[in-house]
């Protein structure tokens, strides 16, 4: 199923009332957008990247748009976003991070783990400062004590936020990702985004400031691009 396992509501319902409560318009998707989720649902696109794909599309949109415009209210808007977070997450499970909607043959999970522990130990060799080293090196720590039974991959996309969110905060107090951060999650706010889509956008936030003022490529994509060149 391409809904959330923990979640007992069908897949449509799921897109629907995360996406009202998103954008605050209307009480129902619209036909157009009922036919772009019903694709998605026979694709097998993962409620959780529906997500991650409005969020990405909310932020980017918040980035130029003028403070009295409304979200887009349209779920076909967002539909770009949505299939780019759908092809990484494709990438992902076919190189083996995540668990796959289907029985197929996947790299062993200690293989991964390996990998996430040479990229961790060559960014902290790398290191310009002993901040992030320290960062990169608990970071280490936390793929060699990871619990029995745990997926690495969702580990590693855990730990991609952890990252982010460590490095950012040993930047300057007055780093100017901090007023973008801030200014974005008040612009939603006050467009009455909803909790969910809230959260799903600091998330975003937080990693795109990484990216762009601690250099951050991110631990998920470094363990995929190094097993994609062992392929």
């Amino acid at each position: 199923m391409p809904s959330d396992t923990s979640e007992p509501r069908p897949f449509l319902e799921q897109v629907e009332s995360f996406f009202v409560a998103t954008v605050q318009q209307g009480l129902a998707l619209r036909p157009g957008d009922i036919e772009v989720a019903r694709d998605w649902e026979r694709r097998g696109v993962p409620f959780d990247v529906v997500r991650r794909g409005v969020a990405d599309g909310v932020r980017r949109f918040l980035a130029t748009a003028e403070p009295h415009q409304p979200l887009p209210g349209v779920l076909k808007y967002y539909r770009t976003f949505v299939e780019a977070e759908f092809r990484a997450w494709q990438r992902a499970r076919a190189l083996g991070m995540g668990i796959a909607a289907a029985p197929r043959a996947v790299a062993p999970s200690t293989d991964l783990a390996e990998r996430a522990l040479e990229v961790l130990t060559a960014w902290a060799t790398q290191a310009g400062d002993a901040p992030s080293r320290t960062v990169f090196l608990a970071a280490a720590d936390r793929v060699r004590a990871r619990e029995r039974g745990r997926p690495v991959g969702d580990l590693l996309d855990a730990l991609d936020d952890w990252i982010a969110s460590e490095l950012l905060a040993r930047t300057a107090a007055d780093a100017t990702w901090r007023g973008q951060v801030a200014a974005a999650l008040q612009s939603a706010r006050r467009r009455g985004v909803g909790t969910a889509a809230l959260a799903d956008l600091e998330r975003a936030e937080f990693r795109a400031a990484a990216a762009e003022h601690a250099g951050y490529s991110g631990l998920v994509d470094a363990c995929l691009a190094g097993r994609e060149e062992h392929r």
